[in-house]
């Protein structure tokens, strides 16, 4: 199963610029597995060492912020709507 998934903010550059990428998996773990394999660093960009999403990174399903569903053991579909970003801080 091939999920298409958006790539804001810096998560473009480690995915060679794309906006957007298919990924396989039924979960956003097994995605962001998936990513990583594509592109290799992708995972430790957005997982921390506890396998949870970092505090700096935002990933919605379908508009609905992915912790306030199950964090990375969330069910994804094929026809869902994954975004994965790391929105620029500073000033």
């Amino acid at each position: 199963m091939a999920v298409r998934v958006r790539l804001a903010g810096t998560l473009k550059s480690v995915a060679g610029g794309k906006g957007e990428v298919e990924a396989a998996g039924g979960s956003l773990k097994a995605i962001i597995e998936s990513l990583d394999r594509a592109f290799p660093g992708f995972g430790g960009k957005v997982l921390g060492s506890d396998g949870a999403l970092k505090q700096s990174v935002v990933v919605h399903v379908n508009g609905t912020e992915a912790r306030q569903l199950a964090g990375v053991d969330t069910a994804v579909a094929e026809t869902d709507e994954v975004l994965i970003s790391i929105p620029l801080a500073g000033g």
